[in-house]
């Protein structure tokens, strides 16, 4: 079965890039931890701060490094929906009619973000893993898990076009969008 859509790959050279300053985190982290035996008071503050942050960043280094391999898109967008797999919380399917609203904020050279509404994020959350599901809540401005954040920065292909492949299967599927729907 040949697979309708548009196919949108993420950058290897971002991902790259990523894993060395994630790496640089870690290191630095570490130094910091081995040194600070050179000042007792602050000793037991900075081993607790890397024994929490560390784990995460290489959670998230071995991701970096892992999705170097993948030879998957990181975001598909078809008259089913949306595939989310561009970062390590990335939601799956989210399926048209499970859609409230869609915005996007632009920054400099075509980058940004899409901001996806969902109308019931617990939903979305119940089909992930805990793992997921918790790094999903984390993402700013989804506290109760409806909004799920696409960064366009790691894809290989303009703000624009993600936004204009969204509008063209939208339209397909829900009709023209409404202003307020789709900003």
């Amino acid at each position: 079965m040949i697979h309708e859509g548009t196919f949108i790959y993420v950058k290897k050279w971002k991902m790259a890039a990523l894993a060395v300053f994630i790496s640089a985190i870690i290191v630095t982290l570490l130094f910091i931890c081995i040194h600070s035996a050179d000042h007792p008071g602050d000793q037991g503050f900075f081993i607790a701060l890397s024994v929490l942050v560390i784990p995460f960043f290489g959670i998230y280094l071995v991701y970096a490094v892992s999705a170097l391999f993948w030879n998957s898109p990181g975001l598909i967008i078809d008259s089913e929906g949306i595939y989310d797999n561009t970062s390590i919380a990335g939601a799956g399917m989210v399926r048209w009619e499970d859609i409230k609203e869609i915005y996007f904020q632009r920054f400099k050279r075509g980058q940004g973000l899409v901001y996806v509404v969902t109308r019931d994020g617990n939903a979305i959350l119940s089909r992930q893993k805990l793992f997921k599901r918790v790094l999903l809540k984390l993402q700013v401005g989804s506290v109760r898990g409806d909004t799920i954040i696409i960064d366009c920065g790691l894809l290989d292909t303009s703000l624009e076009e993600v936004v204009q492949q969204i509008r063209k299967y939208y339209e397909v599927k829900r009709g023209k969008p409404k202003r307020k729907n789709f900003r």
